[in-house]
Parts: structure tokens; C-alpha cells; sequence
């Protein structure tokens, strides 16, 4: 294959990587591997991140580890978690040590839950602010939000890790650097227990009003947040895997072929591009 053939291929895993994922997902597990495993991690994790998880696992197992753990480190913890899910346990905490420590941590809690559960789908390391801080610090600790910490709204925890309230960014960012940020707190914040059902917190009537609610575990101790997006991320995660396994009972192994030509050209993409293209 040409190199510019090669950088078209990259060009349609940037551009369509919702369809590259959906033909890869129906490659029987050894080529998905292989794809994955030649192809430059920053432009396969764009892939991964919306094939089924189940699909990527089986991927995964068949990839060597350091390939493995390269595209798993550019993952959410989410998505991690989820993969995790589907992974032997000796595996699991093979990739799950190599992991760098954040996400190494996000993950390892998103995994107490079970999928179809509000803490699946929770960032656990979202920034809260503590409700005796002051304004500077909130300030600081805004600063320092990135990728999906990010919302409208944070919330406030005690010393003991109970929620006290939220508050909203832009409020928080106008408070002066010694002003308390207790008096500025929505004190009536009403949480989702971890465990809830997915199909249970989408009827919760906040919804109405903020796009991000804490989760609280046991002893009502703040856990982490969901955001909306994200509970739609979750409930349609579960309709596409009982669409999924339907789709996979089936058509077996059996490929048309466009898939194969297709699947063909992704994968010879590797050893047609430059050095620099690999790096991150």
C-alpha cells in the first residue's frame, strides 16, 4: 500500500472513528488485535473508545501487553473500567499495574460497580471543593480541571468526605481570594446512591435543572459525579450490547467483503507512515 493511501487510512480513523469502530467490531478478535496493536496508539484509541468493550477485550488478550497498556493509558478511566470488565482477573491486574497512577485509580474504582450502575459511569477523581476553603482555593483547584472533570458545577465535601453542597464555576470563580465558600454553597444538593440503576437516576427531576449530580456510597459519602452525557453513554452502552450479542448470534465469522478490503487497508497502515507520526 502507498504511504498516501496510509494517510488516508489515518485520515478516516480521525474523521469516522464511530464507523471504523463498528466495522472492526464485526473482525474476528485476532485482526482486531492485530490492527490495533500496529496502528499508531493515538490514532487507534479513537477507535476504542467507541467499540463495544467486550470486542476490545477480546482484543486486548490477544495483544502483547505493552501494545495493550499504550492504548488503554490513552483511554478515560470509564472506558477502562468497562474494558476491564471483560478481562481474566491475572490480566486485568497485569495491565491494571502498568497503568499510570490516575487513571490507575479512577479505574479501580469504577470497577466496584456493577455496568448497569450509576457508579460505573461516575468520575471518581472529579475535583471537589472543601466547604471550609476559601475562595483562593477554589480558584486553584478550578485551574487544575481537565478533559471530563470538567462541568458546570462542583461540590463542596466536609473533612469526612460528606457532600455539603454545590456551586456553580462561575460563582466560585468570582468569590474574592479570602471570601468562605460555605455562604455560597446550594446547600439543598441531592445525590444518586452508586449503586442506583442507570434506568432509575435517568428519572431523577434534578436532571431538570444541572447536567452533573454527586454519588454518594456508603455512609453518604461523596464518591464522584455523573454527568449527564454520561448517563446517556451508559444507557445506550447496554441497549448496543443486547444489540450486539443479537448481531453476533448472527453473522458468525462470516465477513463481506467491503469488510475485508476495508479491514486490509487499515491494517497495512503502520509500516506506511514516518516515525513522527507515531509519537503522541
Amino acid at each position: 500500500m502507498s504511504k498516501r493511501k496510509a494517510t488516508l487510512a489515518l485520515a478516516y480513523l480521525k474523521d469516522h472513528p464511530k464507523s471504523a469502530a463498528r466495522t472492526l467490531e464485526l473482525a474476528p478478535p485476532s485482526e482486531i488485535a492485530s490492527f490495533l496493536a500496529e496502528t499508531p496508539a493515538p490514532f487507534a484509541v479513537l477507535v476504542v473508545a467507541h467499540m463495544l468493550p467486550h470486542v476490545a477485550a477480546r482484543a486486548c488478550r490477544l495483544m502483547p501487553v505493552d501494545a495493550a497498556v499504550s492504548l488503554l493509558s490513552l483511554l478515560e478511566p470509564v472506558t477502562i473500567a468497562a474494558i476491564f470488565r471483560y478481562l481474566p482477573p491475572e490480566l486485568r491486574q497485569k495491565l491494571q499495574t502498568e497503568l499510570p497512577s490516575r487513571k490507575r485509580r479512577a479505574s479501580g474504582a469504577l470497577l466496584g460497580y456493577s455496568q448497569n450502575a450509576v457508579g460505573s459511569w461516575m468520575i471518581p477523581d472529579a475535583p471537589v471543593l472543601p466547604s471550609d476553603g476559601k475562595g483562593a482555593q477554589a480558584q486553584s483547584i478550578i485551574e487544575t480541571m481537565e478533559g471530563s472533570q470538567k462541568a458546570d458545577h462542583l461540590f463542596a465535601i466536609d473533612r469526612d468526605r460528606h457532600l455539603v453542597g454545590r456551586i456553580h464555576i462561575s460563582d466560585a470563580l468570582a468569590l474574592k481570594p479570602e471570601q468562605d465558600i460555605l455562604p455560597a454553597l446550594k446547600l439543598d444538593c441531592r445525590a444518586l446512591n452508586g449503586r442506583t440503576r442507570l434506568e432509575q437516576a435517568a428519572e431523577h427531576p434534578d436532571w431538570d435543572s444541572y447536567d452533573v449530580m454527586p454519588i454518594v456510597g456508603p455512609n453518604n459519602r461523596y464518591n464522584g459525579s455523573l454527568r449527564h452525557v454520561d448517563l446517556r453513554r451508559g444507557l445506550r452502552h447496554l441497549a448496543k450490547m443486547v444489540r450486539s450479542r443479537d448481531l453476533e448470534s448472527g453473522i458468525g465469522n462470516n465477513l463481506s467483503d467491503y469488510l475485508h478490503s476495508l479491514l486490509s487497508t487499515l491494517s497495512g497502515m503502520a509500516h506506511m507512515i514516518d516515525s513522527d507520526t507515531r509519537s503522541p
